[in-house]
């Protein structure tokens, strides 16, 4: 497998682990660029909607799409918030690009979110968010302790994390199942996220979806 151009010594707060985990997953995504240019059946789109209105969002909000992709979820947020309010991100160069060319008024930053706070963007551009959306990426993360971590630290207070993925929390699992290296975990149930240690910070679960081809968990930042 070919090694990423672009990578960097992990840090001391950057676990060699994680940086591994990033270059497969870049890896992975470059090669699958061209599917996910793809055009979306109508009912994912339909559910896609349903993923984009429990974001709640208001005409003055800010959004960080993660994991973002070609930017298959940015017209559906674009119908609430104007596309200079958002911004992409996603480890993967190649999907990035192809997002930054459909969507040229979008902020990006190019990074594992598990390193948001060390991105030059964070330090210089990007300040709190009203709502971090993690659609079909949250099974990804290689620890989504260390995601909620980034993610709370990033939400303004009263801000919201939504996790989904349009497919449903069964398919996140066969993907598990037949690909751990791209998809190392599954998608919490109601239960999961309830547990104290899901908690810890300072987010509470107020809605939840688990539908068989629909998947919404929304945190809120106390």
């Amino acid at each position: 497998m070919t090694v990423d151009k672009e990578r960097k010594e992990p840090t001391s707060s950057y676990p060699a682990e994680w940086e591994q985990h990033r270059i497969v997953q870049s890896n992975l995504f470059r090669q699958q660029v061209e599917t996910f240019l793809r055009p979306i059946p109508k009912d994912v789109q339909q559910r896609m909607e349903r993923i984009a209105e429990a974001l709640l969002l208001q005409p003055q909000d800010t959004l960080i799409d993660v994991g973002c992709g070609t930017g298959a979820m940015v017209p559906f947020i674009h119908k609430y918030i104007p596309l200079s309010h958002i911004w992409l991100c996603d480890c993967s160069e190649a999907m990035l690009e192809q997002a930054k060319k459909r969507f040229p008024e979008c902020h990006s930053i190019h990074c594992d979110f598990l390193k948001l706070q060390q991105a030059p963007e964070k330090t210089t551009e990007l300040d709190k968010v009203d709502v971090v959306l993690c659609n079909a990426v949250f099974g990804n993360f290689i620890d989504q302790q260390a995601a909620l971590q980034v993610a709370s630290h990033l939400l303004k207070k009263g801000g919201r994390l939504v996790v989904s993925h349009p497919m449903g929390r069964g398919f996140v699992q066969r993907l598990h199942e037949s690909n751990p290296a791209m998809v190392p975990h599954l998608l919490p149930d109601r239960q999961a996220w309830q547990c104290l240690s899901w908690r810890s910070w300072r987010m509470t679960l107020e809605y939840y979806c688990d539908e068989s081809e629909l998947y919404i968990a929304r945190l809120l930042k106390e």
